[in-house]
């Protein structure tokens, strides 16, 4: 596929490639490999829930019914509190506004290293890092945003073979298959990425069940922002950030939106426009 017969088309296009279906939609992508019904989802009628839930109609995503194998990866997420539990803005302010420097952001860098938070920009909103092979260090993205865990995050790379770190694309010990998927996986992200395009495949066990709701599937973008680049690579983690905002609120444009939200969590806010 190249960007002049599907960039126009991301809402509607369905691209077989050999066993595989792979439906494109805009901002996520949803890869449906043939040993589906071999791992956790035992079945999808209409796919994900959750994912791009509060962006606009016209950018909606696959939205419900997924039936689990396993149960107990469910009973085992413990809930988040709730917002009205612990207002933290009314609390002395602990966040802190750091500047876009080289040296801050190697600062800022080996906070993601140590599972610490973080926030940055991206090409589209700010989002709320922390490493995503962290489970310690993913809790705290769900404490800060009063997130519940049934919403799955997008982990953000520098490329392909930082995605393919975290995506299974074994079929079923069908070498010819799993090659094929990686093929596939290979072309889209070469063509789309980076950029806003995240794309959702099954899941090495090396990720945290929390990160993707206990799905067994990982969502992966490479974003373009140098700020969100520069994090990732110096900080040597993949990095899961969902937007930096209390759950349900505004998503942030802004260091100044991010540290009015979650001026009481313990995150440093990268903030291009200090000196």
């Amino acid at each position: 596929a190249t960007k002049t017969n599907v960039g126009h088309d991301l809402n509607q296009m369905v691209l077989s490639f050999n066993k595989f279906s792979i439906t494109v939609r805009y901002r996520v992508l949803l890869l449906f490999l043939p040993s589906l019904h071999n791992g956790i989802i035992t079945n999808v009628s209409h796919g994900f829930t959750g994912w791009n839930r509060h962006t606009s109609p016209a950018a909606y995503t696959y939205s419900s019914s997924l039936k689990f194998a396993d149960s107990s990866i469910r009973s085992t997420m413990k809930d988040t509190p709730p917002e009205s539990a612990l207002d933290t803005n009314q609390a002395p302010p602990i966040a802190k506004l750091v500047p876009a420097t080289p040296e801050s952001l190697t600062q800022c860098a080996v906070r993601l290293a140590q599972n610490s938070l973080v926030s940055f920009p991206t090409e589209t909103v700010y989002g709320l890092g922390a490493n995503a092979l962290s489970e310690h260090a993913i809790r705290k993205i769900f404490a800060a945003k009063r997130r519940p865990l049934t919403d799955p995050l997008i982990v953000h790379v520098l490329d392909v073979t930082d995605a393919l770190q975290l995506w299974d694309t074994t079929t079923n010990n069908d070498s010819n298959n799993s090659d094929t998927a990686e093929e596939v996986l290979r072309a889209l992200t070469t063509t789309f990425w980076p950029g806003p395009l995240t794309i959702v495949s099954r899941a090495l066990p090396s990720v945290p069940p929390i990160v993707m709701a206990g799905t067994g599937y990982v969502a992966c973008r490479s974003p373009c922002h140098p700020i969100a680049r520069t994090l990732i690579q110096e900080s040597g983690v993949p990095i899961a950030a969902p937007s930096a905002n209390r759950f349900g609120h505004v998503s942030p444009t802004s260091a100044k939106h991010v540290y009015d939200d979650l001026r009481g969590e313990d995150v440093w806010i990268v903030d291009p426009l200090m000196g």
